[in-house]
């Protein structure tokens, strides 16, 4: 029997700047703000809180990650 992994993890989740767009933020918005670090960043906050509060909605999830990153009001469509 070969050995297990204990650490492999198994992604559940991912964001892509697409779902920005739910939003409201723009493609000039998106392109200027989001860079690969913001958005590793905002996926790093998301399984953080998923893991401390067992919250797990998706979407107000990404919002409340969005917003240490910028002012500029979002709302999702």
């Amino acid at each position: 029997m070969d050995s297990l992994d204990w650490s492999k993890p198994f992604p559940i989740v991912s964001i892509n700047r697409a779902d920005l767009t739910e939003f409201g933020f723009t493609d000039e918005q998106i392109g200027s703000l989001f860079t690969d670090d913001v958005m590793a960043e905002i996926a790093a906050k998301m399984q953080e809180r998923y893991f401390l509060t067992s919250s797990y909605c998706f979407w107000e999830d990404l919002k409340q990650a969005i917003s240490a990153f910028t002012q500029i009001p979002h709302e999702r469509k």
